[in-house]
């Protein structure tokens, strides 16, 4: 049993990998529940309870369309503790005989802020360290990111609620042990996107102290979009649920009224290509009042030095934008063929510095398609959409915020590119045992578990090189392994070198070597950083 702020809480005991115990916590509140005149409002702390509060199971996820269906409830803003078992006594009290604080990983799931579930990241790998794990859901989809530019409705509660579980952590954390003078924030894809905002944001100063953004930069055309454009997004949902635009704060009050599963099958909004790419509501710039989190985009923040100096791990994976299903569906594939040129603009047209679209897509189709679209050579075809979708969703934009910013920081930055590919299909690229890539969170499951798959000796190895560099770096800012035969292995980022970590051979994939490389993918960021108009 410990003592929080909040009152008397109870965990649970688990066991690590390697047979270590430690004590979770599941379904903490950190807010109180986002409902009624609390819907699309920055997150209040949550109240204090009576008695003895079981936190032996996990809580609601946000509310989500899954297959069409909503999952999920708004009472939703928890968090779970995973910390190492000190010398409790076997009523869990927080005597302990032991005073070491332990560093602390706080993890923003992703799902492109319109899906995930901070109960998905378990501790089992993690907890093997001597770190203690928070993860932390947040509002999703409109009920986290609806925006219409003024005070009624500013955008980004999602972005708040991370906040405010940061300010929990600072609050809390020391009742279970952890240091709240040394937290890192990680995350992947929406929530390294995150990541990479709250180090542009004052409203998350001096509440963490290192970060890791995987898979995610806020200059994708996915991960933000100005808040004039999400207005009229806006104004399209008061017309699928019936709420009048007269003045804002009468739609908004008017939208409070509404069902959680009519707000959510508004998003036909986005159109087919939205549809098709989960591609949504996002985070945007706000009005410059006192509690904003974003006043202005990422690119002129980044411009501006507004990205914290403090260390950092950035990167991904080789073939971001593998859309295994491309190859089996062939619904998908018609989908796809027919709206290419639209597709291609979706993606990245925004990044790319055009007069006219004619221009962009046939500078496209030249460098990504040796200017031929040839649809009967469909593995060749994918391959190409795959290389395009990979790096101008995610790739690029991740290269270019390292390029904007790093020059500027004094502390270490560590790049990598993870290039594994496993024998299992979950989280990867086989499909029908066909090897296509190591696809969007394909390195995941080497950090976190995943039911019902066991790894191969050379997954496992590949699993605790990952726990490794990652949990060295949140005890001591130095990702470090003891696969390793130096610690200085993996140099920091020098942005004349252009140097990063590859973890897996990148011209076979099957091969779990790790070396040091040079210039990512040197001639297709090339073609975006000529033609960029970042």
């Amino acid at each position: 049993m410990l003592e929080l702020s909040q009152g008397l809480l109870n965990g649970t005991i688990e066991e690590s990998r390697y047979g270590r115990k430690y004590a979770a916590f599941f379904g903490i509140p950190y807010a109180k529940p986002p409902i009624g005149n609390l819907r699309f409002k920055n997150p209040e702390p949550a109240d204090k309870w009576d008695g003895i509060r079981r936190a032996n199971l996990f809580k609601n996820t946000c509310p989500q369309l899954i297959e069409g269906n909503v999952v999920g409830n708004e009472d939703c803003l928890f968090l779970n503790v995973y910390t190492p078992l000190l010398k409790f006594d076997s009523s869990l009290t927080n005597e302990k005989t032991n005073k070491k604080l332990f560093p602390v990983m706080v993890w923003i799931h992703g799902g492109g802020f319109h899906a995930g579930s901070s109960n998905n990241i378990r501790g089992n790998y993690i907890l093997d360290q001597d770190v203690i794990l928070v993860t932390v859901n947040y509002r999703l989809e409109a009920l986290g990111f609806l925006c219409i530019g003024n005070s009624a409705a500013p955008g980004n509660y999602g972005l708040k609620d991370q906040v405010l579980a940061l300010k929990w952590v600072q609050k809390n954390i020391k009742s279970f042990g952890g240091d709240l003078n040394k937290v890192t924030l990680a995350g992947h894809s929406a929530g390294g996107a995150s990541v990479a905002l709250h180090a542009l944001s004052k409203a998350s100063n001096k509440l963490f102290h290192q970060y890791i953004i995987q898979s995610g930069s806020p200059l994708g055309t996915w991960a933000y979009k100005k808040s004039s454009d999400l207005i009229e997004y806006a104004k399209k949902i008061a017309q699928l649920v019936s709420c009048d635009f007269n003045t804002t704060d009468s739609f908004v009050d008017c939208l409070r009224t509404k069902s959680v599963e009519s707000l959510l099958k508004t998003r036909n909004i986005f159109g087919e290509l939205g549809e098709w790419t989960k591609i949504g509501w996002c985070t945007t710039d706000e009005p410059d009042t006192e509690d904003a989190f974003l006043t202005d985009s990422p690119k002129n923040l980044m411009e501006q030095n507004q990205m914290k100096d403090l260390p950092f791990i950035v990167g991904g994976v080789t073939e971001e934008g593998l859309v295994p299903g491309l190859y089996t569906d062939s619904s998908q594939y018609s989908f796809v063929t027919s709206k290419l040129d639209q597709l291609i603009l979706f993606i990245a047209g925004p990044l790319l510095n055009f007069q006219n679209e004619t221009d962009f897509l046939a500078s496209v189709k030249k460098f990504y398609f040796n200017n031929s679209i040839d649809f009967s050579n469909k593995d060749k075809f994918l391959e190409n959409l795959t290389h395009y979708m990979s790096d101008g969703y995610f790739i690029y934009p991740e290269v270019k915020m390292l390029e904007k910013v790093a020059p500027k920081l004094t502390s270490p930055i560590y790049f990598y590119s993870f290039g594994y590919l496993g024998t299992h299909s979950n989280n990867s690229g086989i499909e029908n045992n066909r090897n296509l890539g190591v696809r969007h969170g394909g390195e995941l499951l080497y950090l976190f578990p995943t039911p019902h798959h066991n790894f191969t000796k050379t997954e496992k190895s590949i699993s605790e090189l990952m726990v490794d560099l990652w949990t060295s770096f949140v005890i001591n800012g130095k990702p470090i392994s003891k696969q390793f035969q130096t610690d200085n292995f993996w140099e920091r980022y020098n942005p004349e070198k252009n140097n990063y970590l590859q973890i897996g051979n990148i011209n076979d994939n099957t091969d779990p070597r790790v070396s040091l490389s040079n210039n990512l993918f040197t001639n297709r960021m090339n073609f975006w950083r000529k033609n960029s108009s970042f």
